[in-house]
């Protein structure tokens, strides 16, 4: 779906990133269409697949209640995680946590 805020990344700088991360041998990139805000790809190595989710630029405009989003969602993960049994998806890496995005 086209939007104004999905900040889309070529394969190669997909690629890049996973493997500053440690996970190496892509085989496979495929964008996760349905949402309107973030950029979502699903990412599949030889033995695991990964969701790869993008914010905007911090440069691009967006309603109040949408600005950091993303990083709100993964501080909620945490939150979640450590005080529940709630399953949530786990975190492999973030630009929040490593500045690598």
């Amino acid at each position: 779906m086209k939007s104004k805020t999905k900040y889309n990344l070529s394969d190669n700088q997909m690629i890049r990133i996973f493997k500053e991360n440690n996970i190496e041998n892509i085989i496979e990139i495929k964008p996760l269409n349905e949402g309107m805000f973030n950029s979502v790809y699903n990412i599949r190595t030889e033995n695991k697949e990964y969701v790869l989710k993008i914010a905007p630029k911090k440069s691009q405009k967006v309603m109040t209640y949408e600005k950091n989003m993303l990083q709100s969602e993964l501080f909620w993960y945490d939150v979640i995680n450590k005080n529940t049994n709630i399953y949530t998806p786990k975190i492999y890496f973030s630009s929040q946590k490593n500045n690598n995005i």
